[in-house]
């Protein structure tokens, strides 16, 4: 029996841990879940179900972050090990709360709410959080994922969660009124897939646009990216005057925008004169504004920021509010600098922005802009919604070329494109740059390491879905939730 537990934790984390593989299979994942469950369900103690959560989660985070270890062992193994503890932290609330002794129904959304609940801390603490590995993401090429255009990305988490619960814990019981229970709810899926969404009009001024997205490319791949910075700039620039030369040939549409990624300009505009003559002077030939990835110096710090450049001017548009704790800025610097030689690489911490990412184009229309880590954040795709008429994500992958992490930003993508019901252009260094469709599949990609281009006609968003005005809330409601049932339960145990 013990090698059997053994071996079902194995197999449950290698299952979900493909949820982060290249070429994903929710099927696997959600099997995954339902191992999990069954684990967990038939422990013999709390000790026990915590110990089998934690271990299969960090199985499945450690194979599924193995991108980290560009940046290093200890980053993954660390990283993985705060995503283990947060399932760890699960099992336990659920024990606490006698999920076991409820009927199947509340077992099920009670366990729904408590992976909801420790998904919004894990997004928040510390350091800004880690949703890297949340339950929806996993399974964002679910054909259920249509789930978070109704009631949102944290809605779906839970949905799949209680779903697992839910059939693993009727087949258990091994009754015939559970097939049958498992039927009807099936048939409830299959049927919800054709009901219109509700939506919410919105006011645009245009019905349609034209993004072009350069993939300019860099020299080499790794965390020296930013010694290339002069090769990457020129590989852009390069990138969009062949695309021009395209244009006029009308292989492709005239661009009503040109976007660049994020970093595709290290030197700052701003301070040298060459590189912001060299993006107006681009922005004329084109006929289009650029609005391109620079990284700003300010003092003692640096801004990784959008900036908009056209024929007369350019100006900074938005700076990234989404740091990577690490990676972009160092918390105990004065301590970690002494021990860990890779942070030298670091000598000089981002600021975050404070204002959120709407870019107006030419009075035409807003764009809603994210910087690369934020597309896994639902704050920030909240701070735009309302009015973006399109979803723009400026993203630098090179240090984790050649490895999952790329794939794993899409697909996250690809989820909030559902949640939209909206197209979203992402352009990439060194990729991978694409054009989502409102329904998650993708219109065109480029692949890594090629230094191309993708032009776009996108339909501009005239609805906001449901989805997209509850997720957040919803999230709050059942964290609320949640977090008053400990408060009861620790009430309950001091006066018992």
């Amino acid at each position: 029996m013990i090698f059997l537990r053994i071996l079902l934790t194995a197999i449950a984390g290698w299952s979900i841990a493909n949820g982060g593989s290249v070429e994903p299979n929710w099927v696997l994942v959600s099997l995954g879940l339902c191992f999990w469950w069954y684990l967990f369900s038939t422990a013999s103690s709390t000790r026990l179900a915590v110990v089998e959560s934690v271990l299969i989660w960090f199985l499945s985070s450690y194979l599924g972050l193995d991108w980290l270890t560009v940046i290093g062992e200890d980053a993954r193994f660390a990283l993985s090990l705060l995503v283990a503890l947060g399932w760890g932290l699960i099992a336990w609330l659920l024990r606490q709360f006698d999920v076991n002794s409820l009927g199947n129904l509340r077992a099920a959304i009670l366990a729904g709410g408590v992976v909801v609940f420790v998904e919004f801390l894990a997004g928040r603490y510390p350091f800004g959080g880690f949703s890297w590995f949340r339950v929806s993401y996993l399974l964002a090429d679910s054909p259920l994922a249509f789930v978070s255009a109704w009631f949102g990305v944290g809605f779906f988490s839970f949905f799949t969660v209680f779903l697992a619960v839910f059939l693993v814990n009727h087949v258990s019981h091994r009754k015939n009124e559970s097939f049958i229970q498992i039927s009807f709810v099936l048939m409830i899926i299959a049927v919800w897939q054709f009901i219109p969404i509700p939506n919410f009009d919105r006011d645009v001024t245009a019905a349609r646009m034209n993004v072009l997205a350069i993939q300019g490319g860099v020299p080499r791949v790794g965390l020296d990216f930013n010694s290339q910075r002069a090769a990457v700039l020129n590989n852009h620039v390069q990138g969009t005057i062949l695309a021009d030369i395209d244009i006029s040939t009308e292989l492709i549409s005239k661009p009503d925008l040109v976007l660049w990624p994020e970093n595709a300009s290290d030197i700052d505009p701003f301070i040298t004169s060459g590189v912001s003559n060299l993006l107006q002077q681009l922005a004329k030939r084109i006929d289009a504004p650029i609005l391109l990835g620079a990284v700003l110096r300010e003092n003692d710090y640096l801004r990784n920021a959008s900036v908009l450049a056209t024929d007369k001017s350019i100006e900074t548009v938005y700076i990234k509010q989404k740091l990577v704790p690490f990676g972009e800025y160092l918390p105990f610097r004065s301590y970690l600098e002494k021990w860990i030689n890779r942070f030298e690489k670091l000598p000089t911490d981002f600021k975050a922005g404070e204002v959120r990412g709407i870019v107006s184009i030419n009075s035409d229309f807003d764009a809603g802009v994210l910087i690369c880590y934020e597309v896994a954040y639902d704050k920030y795709w909240e701070q735009i919604s309302k009015d973006a008429d399109v979803f723009l994500v400026q993203t630098n992958n090179a240090t984790y070329g050649k490895t999952t992490q790329p794939f794993q930003q899409m697909r996250i993508t690809t989820l909030y494109a559902i949640q939209e019901k909206s197209p979203v252009v992402v352009a990439s260094t060194s990729g991978i740059s694409a054009v989502i469709n409102s329904d998650g599949s993708i219109k065109d990609m480029a692949p890594e390491f090629q230094s191309t281009y993708l032009s776009a006609d996108l339909d501009l968003r005239s609805y906001r879905t449901l989805g997209s005005v509850v997720n957040l809330p919803l999230q709050y409601l059942l964290s609320l939730w949640i977090f008053l049932k400990v408060l009861m339960s620790l009430f309950r145990r001091k006066n018992g």
